[in-house]
């Protein structure tokens, strides 16, 4: 019982079962929650907190139920690093599109320190470079907000 929860809470309640592209469906949801509840809202941070707590919690135990290094199925990862892209971030269709854009980018390419981040074994890795693309998405959107964009 206890390794299907996990199961269910590090896939999303199995969003990471569902498709080719589970990461950008867990950052799609993570992006819908943004919209519904805005960025600045108390129900955001709770929702932010709890993810990553969550996140922290789960991903490394799924990783050794599943018997596979960062599964794909673990995207808990992913909707907390949506919502890391635009933490505090005034909402305009412009920036959350931009976010959702630049943080996948983030994810897939995975730059440096990003990839380093990955290689650290278990729940830390598969968190911290999810975290690290939604930060990094975060700063450019704060950048392009101050040029007025």
């Amino acid at each position: 019982m206890k390794d299907k929860i996990i199961k269910n809470i590090a896939s999303l309640y199995f969003l990471g079962y569902t498709s080719k592209f589970p990461g950008t469906l867990a950052s799609l949801l993570g992006a819908l929650v943004i919209i519904i509840t805005g960025s600045h809202s108390l129900s955001y941070f709770l929702i932010l907190g709890v993810s990553l707590i969550c996140g922290f919690w789960v991903s490394g135990r799924a990783e050794r139920i599943l018997n596979i290094e960062d599964p794909k199925e673990v995207v808990i990862d992913e909707f907390c690093g949506m919502l890391l892209s635009l933490f505090l971030i005034e909402l305009s269709t412009f920036h959350i599109i931009a976010g959702f854009i630049f943080f996948r980018v983030f994810d897939i390419l995975k730059p440096y320190p990003i990839r380093e981040a990955e290689r650290l074994k278990g729940s830390r890795g598969i968190m911290l470079d999810d975290l690290l693309s939604g930060l990094f998405t975060n700063l450019i959107l704060r950048v392009l907000q101050i040029m007025n964009f």
